[in-house]
């Protein structure tokens, strides 16, 4: 008889078609002179990241290598000109992560959809593990 225990994993289509588990986490200070990580749970299906400072802007990126390099985004300030006339919030972004690294604002909010897939499935993963970092576009 047989002891394997069937689980979700990155290609099981149902994890990701499926309402997700709820992830919030607001008043994050990524201010300073490290960088902010933020680890997940379970493997994300969607995520939002909102800047609420009136002046800086943040850089976001799925790695310490792509924060500290070029493979980054940026999520503008509240006031910045350019955007003045749509809210500092993204649409939501359909990416299996399992963190994300932040740097510049002292007032950032994320908002997830959490799959039932636990970030050990992502881990063992080339290149080097969790998240793809060393990835091309990952840094």
């Amino acid at each position: 008889m047989s002891n394997f225990k069937y689980t979700a994993g990155l290609n099981n289509v149902g994890s990701f078609q499926v309402s997700g588990v709820p992830f919030a986490s607001s008043s994050i200070n990524a201010s300073g002179s490290s960088a902010v990580k933020i680890e997940f749970p379970y493997v994300v299906n969607w995520f939002i990241v909102q800047n609420n400072s009136d002046t800086t802007d943040t850089k976001v990126a799925f790695s310490e290598n792509g924060l500290n390099g070029s493979n980054y985004f940026t999520v503008w300030n509240r006031n910045t000109a350019a955007h003045a006339d749509r809210s500092s919030i993204y649409d939501p972004l359909h990416l299996k992560i399992t963190e994300i690294w932040m740097t510049g604002s002292n007032n950032m909010e994320i908002i997830a959809g959490l799959t039932n897939i636990p970030v050990e499935r992502v881990n063992n993963i080339a290149p080097s593990g969790s998240n793809w970092s060393g990835s091309v576009g990952v840094g």
